[in-house]
C-alpha cells in the first residue's frame, strides 16, 4: 500500500485548487485524515479495524462502506463541523488509494506469478515501487508533514475507535519518520525489508534488499520494465479521480 508521503501528495493538487476554497484554511485536518488509517502501526490492532478491507478478497468500496457501517451515527459525524468533515474525507482518500493499489497493482502484478514468480521478491519489489511512487509524485518537492503539527485534536470529533492520545502519538511517529527518511526515502527500504522478513519468516527478503540497494537506479528500472505500460500513471490518475468524487460527495455544507 502507498506510504504516508503518497497519501498526502495525492491530495495536494486537489485541495489547493481555487474551486476548493473550503480546504485551504483547514488543510491540516484532511491531511491528518489521509494518514490516520495506518495508525494501527502504533496501536498494534488488526488492519481491518481501520481499513475495513480484506487484502486478499476485498473489493473497491469496502473500506468506505465499512467505515460508515461501523461509525456511531455517521450522518451526524460527517456534518459535525468542517474539521471533522475534512478529517473523514481525508480518511476516505486513504482507503481509496490503498484499495486501488491492492487490487490494480499488488494483486494484478506482484501476485501474478508470470511477472513475479518469486513471492519474496514480489513482496520486496512492491515496497520498492511504493518508495519510487513517493519520489515520482512529489513533483513540487513539498513537505506536507509540517501541516500535521498544526492540528488541534480537540477541534475534531474522531471516530469511536480512535482516541486523542493515539492520534497525537501517530503525528509524532510520522514526523520522526519523515525526519529520518525524508531526505533519502530509499533508506526506508531496509526498515520495510526487516518487517517483511520477520512477518514472513524469510531472510531471503533481507538478501534481496541488500542486492536492490547496491544499484537502485538499475533495479528500479528493472521493476518498471516488468510492469504493464503506464501502471503508475494510471494508478495516480484513477486514484485522484476517485478521491475527487468522494471529496464532493461528502462535502461539508
Amino acid at each position: 500500500m502507498p506510504n504516508p508521503t503518497t497519501h498526502l501528495l495525492l491530495l495536494y493538487d486537489q485541495v489547493l485548487q481555487p474551486s476548493q476554497g473550503d480546504f485551504r484554511e483547514k488543510f491540516e485536518y484532511i491531511l491528518l485524515g489521509a494518514v490516520s488509517p495506518d495508525l494501527r502501526v502504533i496501536t498494534k490492532s488488526a488492519r481491518e479495524n481501520y481499513h475495513y478491507f480484506d487484502l486478499y478478497s476485498g473489493v473497491k468500496g469496502d473500506g468506505i462502506k465499512g467505515f460508515i457501517k461501523n461509525a456511531i451515527d455517521f450522518s451526524d459525524l460527517i456534518k459535525k463541523d468542517i474539521n471533522t468533515n475534512n478529517f473523514i474525507r481525508g480518511y476516505f482518500s486513504h482507503l481509496i488509494a490503498d484499495e486501488n493499489w491492492t487490487i490494480d497493482v499488488f494483486r494484478k502484478i506482484f501476485m501474478n506469478k508470470n511477472i513475479f514468480p518469486d513471492f519474496s521478491e514480489a513482496l520486496l519489489l512492491d515496497r520498492a515501487l511504493q518508495i519510487y511512487l513517493d519520489i515520482k509524485i512529489n513533483k513540487h518537492n513539498v513537505d506536507l508533514y509540517q501541516y500535521l503539527n498544526h492540528v488541534d485534536i480537540n477541534l475534531i470529533s474522531l471516530p469511536h475507535n480512535i482516541g486523542n492520545p493515539e492520534i497525537n502519538e501517530w503525528i509524532k511517529f510520522l514526523s520522526d519518520l519523515n525526519s529520518k527518511y525524508g531526505e533519502n526515502p530509499w533508506n526506508r527500504l531496509n526498515f520495510m525489508a526487516q518487517r517483511l522478513a520477520k512477518s514472513h519468516n524469510s531472510n531471503k527478503i533481507l538478501e534481496l534488499c541488500d542486492s536492490f540497494m547496491s544499484d537502485i537506479d538499475k533495479n528500479i528500472n528493472n521493476i518498471l520494465d516488468r510492469l504493464p505500460n503506464n501502471t503508475l500513471d494510471n494508478y495516480i490518475a484513477d486514484t485522484k479521480d476517485n478521491i475527487n468524487k468522494i471529496l464532493h460527495e461528502y462535502k461539508y455544507d
